[in-house]
């Protein structure tokens, strides 16, 4: 997209200012149909107004919708088409602003089985049941374990204390290195 067509984006009127309010929601991610609460992939940002009205301005022009009520991120491609949920429980960027809340969230395997999350999910927990990761990544900061399921990539971001601080969800086709 060149200069002129992003001026022209920015002035163009925001679909989501007219979408409610939406309080806290469970959210639910399906391995199956590789949806959260009926978003999924590839389809179109008007899918996430399920969330409600995002708390960033402009979401539609940045292609990032932060739902602070909701402990969701999710991130847009050129076409306006979902490419990227991260369920947030522990993350500073977001605990500055007073509407946070950590995520209430739940993954379903294919075969049913659920695993309900929350800051106090374990790294245990987590590969109890993913099984062992295709990569960890670790510092001092934090662990990240990588898992390929498909053609999604799903990152667990863990505390220096092996705890869940958030889950980044995406396309591998997205994947850099």
């Amino acid at each position: 997209m060149g200069f002129f067509e992003r001026v022209v984006d920015y002035f163009k009127a925001d679909p989501t200012q007219s979408w409610p309010v939406s309080m806290q929601k469970e959210l639910i991610f399906n391995f199956a149909d590789r949806t959260v609460n009926g978003a999924t992939f590839e389809n179109s940002f008007r899918t996430l107004e399920v969330f409600g009205k995002p708390n960033n301005d402009r979401p539609l022009y940045d292609r990032i919708f932060q739902y602070f009520q909701h402990g969701l991120v999710v991130e847009l491609e050129n076409e306006e088409k979902i490419d990227f949920f991260a369920f947030v429980f522990q993350n500073d960027e977001f605990q500055k602003d007073e509407h946070f809340v950590e995520a209430k969230a739940s993954f379903v395997n294919a075969e049913g089985k659920i695993l309900s999350l929350s800051k106090s999910t374990s790294m245990n927990d987590i590969t109890v049941y993913m099984g062992d990761p295709r990569k960890i990544d670790e510092d001092p900061e934090e662990t990240i374990l990588f898992f390929k399921i498909d053609d999604l990539i799903i990152e667990w971001e863990l505390t220096p204390a092996k705890n869940l601080k958030r889950v980044n969800i995406f396309m591998a086709s997205k994947m850099i290195g």
